[in-house]
């Protein structure tokens, strides 16, 4: 199937939980090529908005237009296994993924993290869990990327390289959305900063 657009569409997207409207009447365009900064303050949405273009949750009113399938995604909280390996843990969605073996192997030099291999959850710091996941978000070639706070638990050095894998991304015409309450990390990738305003009624 011939794709007719490239972009991600939200059309009058509205949800809310027991009455709580937490996203009114949103309407926007993501273009693929382009980084986004979703940004607002705790409340506003952001996570909800990733979470209905991912499909995770629905909206109570509205239309997400997404014709890509090929989607990966960083969540700010994950629960991950503590007594299993971690390579154990990357070959399971290796399998689901159809990632490859050089690939993979590429991205744990890329990002430091080759002589983890053999860990448990349970023996990682917060940084290297939080590199595990981002390797899994990359190891194969997405249309889409969505990253919530994936900054959290990165030394600096970690944040400069990740950020220099966005700009590769980018040129591989990913569509990328990203959350963070520290968009200023960001300024020199994103091409777009979109604000998200909470709703109190």
């Amino acid at each position: 199937m011939t794709l007719t657009t490239n972009y991600i569409e939200c059309l009058n997207v509205c949800k809310k939980y027991h009455k709580k409207k937490i996203i009114n009447n949103y309407n926007k365009k993501f273009y693929k090529g382009k980084c986004y900064m979703i940004i607002g303050e705790n409340g506003s949405g952001k996570s909800t908005l990733l979470k209905i273009i991912l499909g995770l949750i629905r909206p109570s009113s509205g239309y997400i237009n997404n014709p890509y399938n090929k989607i990966s995604y960083v969540p700010e909280k994950i629960n991950l296994p503590n007594n299993v390996k971690v390579i154990e843990f990357i070959n399971v969605l290796k399998d689901i993924k159809n990632g490859e073996d050089k690939r993979i192997d590429e991205l744990f030099d890329y990002f430091n993290l080759s002589f983890a291999k053999e860990y448990k959850f349970k023996e990682l710091s917060k940084g290297m869990m939080q590199k595990v996941i981002i390797i899994q978000a990359l190891m194969t070639d997405s249309d889409v990327y969505i990253f919530d706070e994936v900054l959290n638990g990165l030394d600096p050095v970690m944040q400069d390289k990740f950020l220099n894998y966005i700009e590769l991304l980018k040129k591989n015409n990913a569509l990328i959305l990203i959350t963070s309450h520290y968009s200023n990390y960001y300024k020199n990738v994103i091409d777009e900063m979109v604000i998200m305003k909470s709703n109190y009624d």
